[in-house]
């Protein structure tokens, strides 16, 4: 089974095929890549690389499935949301005002590559452009609706393409293919086979033999198309790999077009000549009829005039009856011309009767797939208004919960300083604690020392309670003395006096212990907070 690409016209197979062998060279291994085809409603690039995911956008309608009508300037698509972004002999056919903002966007949207393929305004393309423009309006009597873009807003500027492609975070280069002669020869082959319906079978094959044996080494400069390759980040450029090939035909190659140039210009000589002898026979017909008129206006005359002129007249239709035999001959030659020409117009007839049923049908088909279009359009209308409502609602939704996240930022402020506060209050408290601890174990240490001086105290009262009790017994004994003995009054109150002064000398040595051991226990209980 051949391969349907090769069948294409040379100028689309350039095109595709030299984008689609720098995509290939680009792709990491085993990886299926998500492309955007900008101006692609032919959906060519999917014949090329039909592993990939190819999105199509275009401002024109077209069969293609999936295309997305869309301008190229403001292009439907989220950032970064395709591996490459590409576009076939587009710049050109985009005013001069709108291409910054073309290329803006097709950087946006692509992750790590955009290819922009076409003709710039480099060495001899405009030239070739206007020599290719007059060829159709003297040679074919038309006009090429693209070649007058490409006129009216003129061809992209190389170098301006490529710095507005660049920026701060990309690598480009430019690849150039299709030798500017060579291509200029094929497209006048191209469009002159294109006119005649007999030729379009001849001009596959030729295009066939092109895209198989000539396309590979057809880069010699100057060229009439680059291909202006932007990576972006860490992506890679393509390496000179793209065109292995030397920009030299293979040997023998170009006979074959030579050999289809000689047929075509003696098709077009007979064509020609055809048309000429066309315009001829049609001229003939014309003038036979002006001299038929002309006779019959003069036999008309010769039948009104008087008998006196009869043998003028007899004369006259003899001459009259020569004529007539040489004009029944010129038309008889005329009706087999006719007949000839009947048959041709016939022929030509049906030709465009089936020209315009195929025209009719295509035009019924148009307006369905306008119509279908225009659904599709206004289901992507509602779906895009639908997802704006919901986007407002999400945008309201979000400033709500940003006031509340702002809120619950605040009071994590303010806890995190009342957290801190807290934290240096229990810092402070504990401090404090490690100094009540010192506190309570210099007081424990006290107390200690306290409770020995108490039991020394207790031990002291109680040799002093015995000191009291051996006194009180001293005296009771003096007493029992001074009765017994009679000692003299002045001795007995003397010894009195002093035992009593000892006593309460004693007496007060005890309130005074007893009064400083109150002290000590009421200190102690107030420094262990229980009094």
């Amino acid at each position: 089974m051949s391969d349907p690409r090769l069948t294409l016209p040379f100028d689309q197979y350039q095109r595709y095929r030299l984008v689609a062998d720098i995509l290939e060279e680009l792709r990491p291994q085993g990886e299926r890549l998500v492309l955007l085809d900008v101006g692609g409603r032919t959906a060519l690039l999917r014949l090329f690389l039909p592993a990939d995911e190819v999105h199509l956008v275009d401002v024109e309608a077209s069969e293609a499935q999936g295309l997305v009508l869309g301008d190229g300037s403001c292009l439907p698509y989220l950032t970064d949301s395709v591996d490459a972004v590409v576009a076939f002999d587009t710049l050109e056919h985009v005013p001069p005002s709108q291409r910054a903002a073309l290329i803006k966007e097709c950087r946006r949207v692509a992750r790590r590559w955009v290819v922009l393929a076409g003709p710039y305004d480099t060495e001899g393309v405009a030239l070739a452009e206007e020599h290719l423009t007059a060829f159709l309006r003297e040679k074919m009597g038309t006009e090429h609706r693209y070649l007058a873009e490409h006129a009216s807003n003129g061809l992209p500027n190389l170098a301006e393409t490529e710095e507005a492609l660049a920026g701060s975070d990309a690598k480009v280069m430019s690849i150039g293919h299709a030798n500017l002669q060579r291509w200029l020869a094929l497209m006048c082959l191209e469009l002159y086979m294109d006119r005649d319906a007999p030729l379009r079978a001849m001009a596959a094959r030729a295009f066939e033999f092109y895209n198989s044996a000539l396309y590979a080494s057809d880069h010699a400069t100057p060229v009439y198309r680059h291909a202006v390759v932007a990576a972006l980040g860490d992506a890679p450029l393509p390496s000179e790999k793209v065109l292995p090939e030397p920009p030299v035909a293979p040997a023998g190659s170009l006979a074959g077009f030579q050999n289809l140039i000689e047929e075509l210009l003696r098709f077009d000589v007979e064509r020609d000549v055809v048309t000429r002898e066309w315009d001829r026979l049609e001229k003939v017909n014309a003038d036979l009829h002006l001299d038929l008129d002309g006779h019959k206006e003069t036999l008309c005359i010769l039948q009104e005039s008087n008998a006196e002129q009869k043998k003028v007249i007899e004369e006259l239709k003899a001459s009259a009856v020569l004529v007539i035999g040489e004009v029944d001959a010129l038309l008889a030659e005329v009706d087999l011309l006719k007949e000839t020409l009947a048959g041709e117009r016939q022929e030509r007839d049906e030709v465009i009767k089936t020209f315009e049923v195929d025209l009719q049908g295509h035009r019924s088909l148009l307006a369905e797939k306008a119509a279908e279009v225009e659904q599709l359009r206004r289901e992507q209308v509602a779906v895009v208004e639908a997802f704006e409502a919901d986007l407002a609602g999400h945008r309201e939704v979000i400033a709500t919960q940003k006031a509340e996240h702002e809120s619950l930022r605040a009071e994590i402020a303010a806890s995190h300083e009342q957290q801190a506060t807290l934290e240096a209050t229990i810092a402070e408290q504990l401090a404090r604690a490690a100094e009540l601890e010192g506190t309570v174990e210099q007081l424990r240490g006290e107390i200690t020392g306290l409770e020995r001086v108490v039991s020394d105290l207790t031990a002291t009262l109680a040799e002093r309670d015995g000191t009291v009790a051996e006194l009180v017994r001293l005296r009771d004994e003096l007493e029992a003395h001074l009765e017994e003995r009679n000692v003299t009054l002045s001795e007995k109150q003397s010894a009195l006096d002093i035992v009593r002064g000892e006593l309460t000398g004693h007496r007060r040595v005890i309130d005074d212990l007893q009064a400083a051991q109150r002290d000590r226990w009421a200190n102690l209980l107030r420094a262990l907070g229980l009094k």
